[in-house]
């Protein structure tokens, strides 16, 4: 560093310092089936637990992001859900805090009929238990709280945990990040273009993160898009034999004496002597200045279309 070399340091910071050693680890996701049981377990164990779970799996959405869902956040009309904002847990005092989003990049996530009647249903279940409580809940209600009015949120920590001991009740070693993971692999195999799957999952650089991140599932649907396009292909015509291609229009040859006449195309059968032979005589009469010229003296060369290849040569004996 400059400021050591001019002596306003004492020491260069930079020494000493190691390469880190962090390796790039592939996303795992939770196979398609797993994953299924792992939202039908949730729901078996609390509706709010397999909602946020479903939520996770369908958005996308980063932890800190679902727990902070607000009611106000989801338009039933539009059926849409905005993540806007996200829950962190302070290290120091543990205190909970609402903030922006990562790359502060507000998302609209649209959501299918079945989930968000879901989300309808889901709503209309808390502000039954919540009026059984004295409650009312606002726009301002968070979707997943302890509290009978939902003025607080979740945890973060807390939810990973209990998705930790759940996952491991069933035998499965996952996290819950890989619901994430399971999303965006999904959308890719669907052959969702990647700039669409950056936007639902917040990435910044206009899908460059989300390429380099989940690379080997964008390969496997470029390979997959590759035989989807052969399927959708006409099928590739059969390798005709010569006497076969040659009955497409082949190029003829009218020869006197060995002496190149007249060369035209027309419909042949080189294996049909007698359309041969009536072609022989028309050509001759059509090219021919002698109306009474000896077609003895004339053959009739036939080839492949706009191949020199030579199929057969055909005289009237």
């Amino acid at each position: 560093m400059a400021l050591a070399e001019w002596e306003w340091w004492s020491v260069n910071p930079i020494y000493g310092l190691s390469p880190s050693s962090f390796e790039k680890t592939d996303p795992v996701p939770p196979s398609t089936t797993d994953a299924a049981a792992i939202v039908n377990e949730a729901f078996r164990r609390e509706v709010a637990w397999g909602v946020l779970l479903f939520i996770a799996m369908i958005s996308g959405a980063r932890r800190g992001e679902v727990v902070a869902l607000r009611r106000r956040h989801h338009d039933p009309v539009k059926k849409v859900l905005y993540l806007r904002k996200a829950i962190a847990q302070l290290d120091e005092t543990n205190e909970l805090i609402e903030k922006g989003i990562k790359n502060e990049t507000a998302r609209h996530i649209v959501l299918d009929e079945s989930t968000n009647q879901l989300l309808i249903d889901y709503w209309a279940t808390l502000d039954a238990a919540a009026a059984k409580a004295g409650c009312d809940l606002d726009g301002d209600a968070f979707f997943f709280s302890l509290e009978p009015d939902h003025s607080t949120p979740l945890r973060p920590g807390s939810v990973t945990q209990r998705y930790r001991r759940m996952t491991r009740a069933m035998g499965l070693d996952t996290q819950l990040k890989c619901l994430r993971h399971f999303n965006a692999t999904e959308l890719i195999a669907a052959g969702v273009d990647i700039r669409t799957v950056a936007g639902r999952l917040g990435h910044s650089g206009g899908g460059s993160t989300t390429l380099r991140f989940y690379a080997a599932w964008a390969s496997e649907a470029h390979q997959r898009a590759a035989g989807d396009l052969a399927a959708r292909l006409p099928e590739r015509p059969a390798v005709l034999d010569q006497i076969e291609r040659a009955k497409t229009a082949p190029d003829l040859e009218l020869l006197h004496l060995g002496s190149t006449v007249k060369t035209f195309v027309a419909e042949a059968d080189p294996a049909d002597a007698g359309q041969l032979a009536r072609l022989l005589r028309s050509a001759v009469r059509r090219h021919t200045a002698g109306a009474n010229a000896d077609v003895g003296d004339f053959e009739l060369v036939v080839r492949n279309p706009c191949e020199p290849t030579i199929v057969t040569v055909f005289a009237s004996l």
